[in-house]
């Protein structure tokens, strides 16, 4: 995959390498690097030192009132260091970054809690705190390019020299905030239940203050009522709730950056000005409000048989007022974004889990445990048309009025009035040129999980299997593949067994071999050859990109683990030994072929459901050695 370019002259050019871009290497660009380079030849080192501790003092006052203080610390220094040899895609002339970072938070309690009989059947517990945290981070980072020498791995980062553009930065970022909070709760024969809480926030983040309340309600009728002997237990819940999302740190102003800046113009990079600052691209909001939720849930717990099958069921609606979202803004007002409170959403689901031990014998025991998930999220209002979740995709996942949160939209197949899609004589699918169009839902109709818990003995199986139905998924990585012309779709030889004219409008004849794939796009059987992969599909502006976007439901064994517990024949120091071997992701059920449709380019976020070159989920496993002495 590597070697020396020979060029038609003669000429000598060591330590390329072959990507799917430059297959003979013939330039210094690969455009996107090898697999192999980036593992063998780049350096990713990390070294990270961190302390984290913690302490509690409880103060007991009568029997009906105590007091805690706890406090905890977490910090940590991490360092970094990235090296890109020659030749490595978007570092052509090789690239050192050095980063150092130092992070320190802090969190500390004080809780009150009373506890009081108020009269026969009836009494009451009450917790009132404070609390108070504190986050701060602080990044040193540099970086040369532009080598005098052409590097190999292993890197001795003090052998290097750079010719120009050696640029070093540095960002902080503090976060702070109080918490006033308490809970009471009543109690009436342990059969009805009533628990009132509320919470006071102050951040850094916020001008203001915020204050959200909370109230649940609870029905034990298993106490109520003389239940059958078979039916264990029975309650009802009733809750009410709120809770706040403060902006993220800093965003209140326009602050400044190092770096080049060529959204509206030409490219500018400060370090060939003499190194300074810019103003960056997302301006400040002094305007800022909490994002508050609020919920309203219902629900019933059941239990059979001596707890041998319980049943869960809750059914909830929520509104998510002041979602705090990045902006988009027209270039005019010279920047790109603004943070801001953009959107209201609401939800609406059920949820049901169930478990029934089929066996509970001295020896043997086997469990099954069921969840089944459902939830309706929808887009009530925002402060723009369209707001772009995931920047730079040509699918987008945005957020648009009357819609579900990160919906794709793109450049797809023109619809009529009454949304069929409208095909050619030939039946290819015709462009809608009039721009975006809605194209399909990351968001799942269901999601579920089933468990199994079995022992035999000593010796423990447990499995857990999940779901997720009715999700799209944006295959984009699989998409532009095609259009190079790399992907393994490409390279199917089909012969026609009918006359077939092809995007370009040329006739190909029956029993012509010719390389592509003849598929029903929704017009009647096309042949898709190298004219439509590298034409009309395409890849960007004024493509179909809708067919990037498939069915992307799967099913996968999300874990297992197996362990046995030796408890005899043992030195009396030690009361037993466990071994145990565990797996995660280790089997996938999905007509999404070569990556994972659970993984998401823009990880975690609103925006979901989009693969371009994304990092596959990783399959792990774990081995257990425990001595309990």
């Amino acid at each position: 995959f590597r070697g020396d370019y020979v060029s038609s002259s003669g000429v000598v050019t060591p330590y390329r390498h072959r990507s799917y871009r430059r297959s003979r290497a013939q330039t210094g660009n690969p455009t996107y690097n090898n697999p192999r380079w980036t593992v063998e030849e780049q350096t990713n080192e990390t070294t990270v030192n961190r302390f984290i501790g913690s302490t509690q003092l409880d103060f007991k006052i009568t029997d009906h009132i105590n007091f805690i203080a706890r406090a905890g610390a977490d910090t940590y220094t991490d360092n970094r260091t990235y090296f890109f040899p020659y030749y490595s895609a978007g570092s052509i002339n090789g690239e050192l970054e050095d980063e150092a970072i130092t992070v320190f938070d802090y969190n500390a309690d004080f809780l009150a809690n009373f506890n009081f009989d108020i009269a026969d059947g009836f009494s009451n517990t009450t917790t009132v705190g404070f609390n108070l945290n504190s986050r701060s981070r602080k990044i040193n980072y540099s970086q040369a390019i532009n080598f005098t020498e052409n590097f190999r791995s292993p890197l001795d980062p003090f052998e290097l020299t750079s010719t120009d553009n050696i640029s070093s930065e540095i960002s902080r970022r503090f976060y702070r905030y109080v918490r006033y909070y308490g809970t009471t709760n009543f109690n009436f024969k342990d059969m009805l239940f009533l628990t009132l809480g509320g919470s006071y926030e102050r951040h850094s983040t916020l001008a203001d203050g915020f204050f959200y309340p909370s109230v649940e309600l609870g029905w034990l009728a298993s106490q109520t009522f003389n239940m059958p002997e078979w039916w264990t237990f029975a309650k009802a819940r009733l809750a009410f709730g709120q809770v706040g999302n403060a902006p993220i740190a800093h965003r209140a102003q326009t602050v400044y950056e190092v770096g080049s800046f060529s959204s509206f113009s030409d490219g500018i990079d400060l370090a060939y000005f003499g190194g300074g600052y810019q103003l960056n691209e997302v301006l400040g909001n002094n305007q800022l409000r909490p994002e508050v939720k609020t919920e309203y849930e219902y629900g019933i717990d059941l239990r059979f048989f001596q707890n041998r099958f319980s049943i869960s069921a809750t059914g909830y609606n929520n509104r998510i007022k002041d979602v705090l979202l990045n902006i988009g803004l027209p270039t005019s007002v010279g920047y790109t974004d603004i943070y801001g409170n953009g959107a209201e959403i609401t939800n609406k689901g059920f949820e049901l889990e169930t478990g029934y031990r089929i066996l509970d014998r001295e020896a043997w025991k086997l469990g099954l445990n069921l969840n089944i998930s459902t939830n309706r999220n929808m887009v009530v209002d925002t402060k723009s048309s369209v707001i772009n979740l995931t920047p730079g995709s040509s699918v987008q996942g945005v957020v648009i009025e009357g819609h579900p949160m990160g919906t794709f939209y793109t450049q797809g197949i023109l619809r009529d009035e009454n949304g069929v899609k409208q095909f050619d004589a030939n039946g290819y699918p015709i462009l809608d040129v009039s721009g975006n169009i809605i194209v399909g839902d990351p968001n799942p109709d269901w999601r579920g999980g089933l468990g199994i818990n079995a022992s035999y003995k000593n010796l423990r199986f447990n499995m857990l299997f999940e779901t997720s139905q009715g999700n799209d998924f944006a295959g984009r990585t699989e998409f532009i593949l095609e259009f190079f012309g790399t992907h393994a779709n490409t390279d199917n030889e089909v012969t026609l067994t009918q006359d077939m004219t092809n995007y370009a409008g040329d006739v190909v004849p029956a029993g012509t071999t010719v390389r592509g794939n003849i598929k029903d796009l929704g017009g009647g059987p096309v042949l898709l050859d190298e004219a439509w992969y590298t034409g009309a599909q395409g890849f960007g502006d004024g493509k179909f990109n809708e067919l990037a976007v498939r069915d992307g439901s799967w099913t996968r064994i999300r874990e297992a683990s197996l362990s046995y517990t030796f408890n005899k024949g043992l030195p009396d120091a030690i009361s037993d030994i466990e071994l145990a071997v565990s797996g995660r992701n280790l089997v996938i059920w999905s007509d999404v072929k070569g990556i994972d449709p659970d993984v998401n380019q823009f990880g975690r976020g609103y925006g979901i459901g989009i693969d371009y070159f994304t990092n596959p989920g990783t399959r792990s496993f774990i081995f257990t050695l425990r001595a309990t002495f």
